[in-house]
């Protein structure tokens, strides 16, 4: 039977390891969601939510959110070049 500790450090090591495995561009530092924020008021108009790689390589805004396209962009890390994992 495995110790307390013994078990904390199996369960480091499997998150570790699945880290590695999953790449999507949610963990990339290069990755920015934005939910906008609402009109202040009539002049003033708040800001649309947008999801977007700082690098360029996708941008989706509220005229071209859709699911799909949502999730082709964040398959995009497992073969992009900039990809590098976020710390946060």
């Amino acid at each position: 039977m495995l110790t307390e500790q013994q078990q904390t450090v199996m369960l480091k090591k499997s998150k570790e390891e699945a880290l590695k495995m999953v790449t999507l561009c949610l963990w990339c530092k290069h990755f920015l969601l934005s939910f906008g924020t609402d009109d202040y008021s009539e002049l003033t108009p708040g800001n649309p939510p947008e999801c977007q790689c700082y690098k360029g390589h996708w941008c989706l805004d509220r005229y071209s959110f859709t699911m799909k396209d949502y999730r082709i962009g964040m398959l995009k890390a497992q073969t992009c070049l900039d990809f590098e994992r976020s710390d946060e």
